[in-house]
């Protein structure tokens, strides 16, 4: 009788054994799992830092191509007015006998110009310039069809006089120095109930086989946690994604300056939109530096970066059926 009491419990400790080391085979697959599935993630997030900081870096440049480009249309500018002014010059002494029909021309190449500022590039104060150097131009003529078409010019310079004027350089510094103080932008972090699995008792009344598969299901619940958030909690980033909210941000914040700079308001409102409410969402609301970001973004958000031009067309077919006459 003793021989057979122990060799029954040299049996039920080796199935004791056996299931524990299945138990501890599931755990280490459900880790090496979870470690994979991590790096996975971490090497995304990478990745798509790497495109965001490229499309920041395109834009730079673009900036950069397009003062360029400003400056110089500023510069062919001047030296069309002052080719203009030139050959006012040297004209007015010959006392040329058709001298309303040479202003004529030179006022409908100048209006012209204009138009073609206002319609294509959208640069009001040039296409204001043009228009007063056209008016100024037929300013020495009393011809009674002229001087219709200097009113007609008067009430086109007072409606570009008249849009309001937006300050691209400021708002394009006030969006950069955002974009510098993103990264310390204060997130809201959740509120969780820990749900976590409490070890339960263990009973001597229980088979040994319930005993192994209840410890086994223990230590998977211990590897992997359940965690629950009240639906009224406000939403947060995950630590590991905070990199790329800031960067997402970022390149929302240069969407709007390059929008900015070519007056595309639709592209303006629209990224400047998103961003108000991603900060809302995930921000903390009572922080002082989400509170000032809001308040720059949403001044910023009302201006009118495209504001309707007038169409000087009417001065310019007016001046051609002028020179026809001639």
């Amino acid at each position: 009788m003793p021989n057979h009491g122990t060799t029954t419990e040299a049996v039920t400790s080796k199935k004791y054994s056996r299931w524990r080391t299945i138990g501890v085979v599931i755990s280490t697959a459900a880790i090496l799992v979870l470690f994979v599935t991590v790096c996975a993630s971490l090497y995304g997030l990478v990745s798509l830092n790497g495109q965001l900081m490229d499309q920041i870096h395109a834009v730079d440049t673009k900036w950069m191509q397009t003062e360029k480009t400003i400056a110089e249309m500023q510069e062919t500018l001047r030296t069309t007015l002052q080719k203009r002014s030139d050959a006012v010059a040297v004209m007015q002494p010959l006392q040329h006998p058709d001298n309303d029909a040479m202003q004529a021309i030179e006022a409908q190449h100048l209006v012209a110009m204009a138009r073609d500022y206002l319609e294509f590039d959208y640069h009001p104060e040039l296409a204001l310039k043009l228009l007063q150097a056209a008016d100024q131009s037929l300013s020495q003529s009393s011809d009674m069809d002229l001087l219709s078409i200097r009113n007609t010019l008067a009430k086109d310079i007072a409606a570009l006089q008249a849009i309001p004027r937006v300050d691209v350089t400021e708002g394009y510094m006030q969006l950069a120095i955002l974009s510098d103080q993103i990264d310390s932008l204060p997130l809201g972090s959740p509120t969780l109930a820990d749900h976590s699995p409490k070890p339960s008792e263990q009973s001597s009344s229980i088979p040994w086989w319930k005993s192994a598969l209840q410890a086994t299901w223990e230590g998977l619940q211990k590897i992997i946690v359940i965690r629950h958030i009240d639906t009224e909690t406000q939403p947060f980033v995950a630590p590991d994604q905070q990199l790329f909210f800031y960067q997402t941000i970022k390149s929302q914040l240069a969407v709007a300056q390059w929008a900015l700079l070519h007056h595309q308001q639709k592209i303006y409102q629209l990224s400047l939109t998103q961003i108000i409410h991603w900060i809302k969402q995930y921000a903390q609301p009572e922080a002082a530096l989400t509170q000032q970001m809001l308040t720059t973004l949403t001044e910023w958000q009302r201006a009118d970066i495209h504001p309707s031009v007038p169409d000087v067309s009417s001065a310019l077919q007016a001046l051609q059926t002028f020179k026809s006459k001639k």
